[in-house]
């Protein structure tokens, strides 16, 4: 009779550990979630930011390489795509091999052809196609989408003073 007293004292206990250890992942759970509604949208909007920030600095290397114009010529050893809208351009410059992400346009002028004319900056580490910069202009872009950082920085702000 003992035994059954200690028994079923325990599985009772053991039922009171697993609901006390649910509501703490219910409390953690809420925790999270509660962070997440109240600094999401600020959270989101710096790394927007961030983001924006290394495509305006891409474009502004990509004009400064422009500005230099030192043309080099580069042999093509092959352009190739590895998935949707994902080309690659790699070509031996000074007896390194670089690979350079480029566009579908750029593959396609490059068929049947062993080398080519590009710009490069003064170490000829960054490489880009002569019209590159006219044409991808991200200048443009990294500006729009900072501007939309903004703006979601600025609703997550007042959505966080009228909590």
């Amino acid at each position: 009779m003992l035994n059954r007293i200690i028994i079923a004292n325990l599985h009772a206990t053991s039922h009171i550990q697993d609901r006390c250890h649910t509501f703490e992942k219910i409390i953690v759970k809420n925790i999270i979630l509660t962070f997440i509604v109240k600094y999401g949208l600020i959270i989101g909007g710096i790394f927007m930011l961030i983001v924006s920030s290394i495509i305006v600095r891409n474009g502004y290397l990509d004009k400064k390489i422009t500005e230099r114009n030192e043309k080099v010529v580069v042999r093509v050893i092959d352009c190739y795509e590895t998935g949707k809208r994902n080309y690659f351009l790699k070509f031996e410059f000074e007896n390194k091999i670089v690979v350079k992400r480029t566009k579908a346009k750029y593959c396609r002028n490059l068929i049947d052809t062993n080398q080519t004319e590009m710009l490069t900056n003064e170490n000829h580490n960054r490489f880009i196609f002569i019209d590159e910069y006219e044409t991808d202009n991200d200048f443009l872009f990294g500006f729009i989408l900072s501007g939309f950082a903004l703006v979601i920085i600025f609703k997550g702000y007042n959505i966080l003073k009228r909590m």
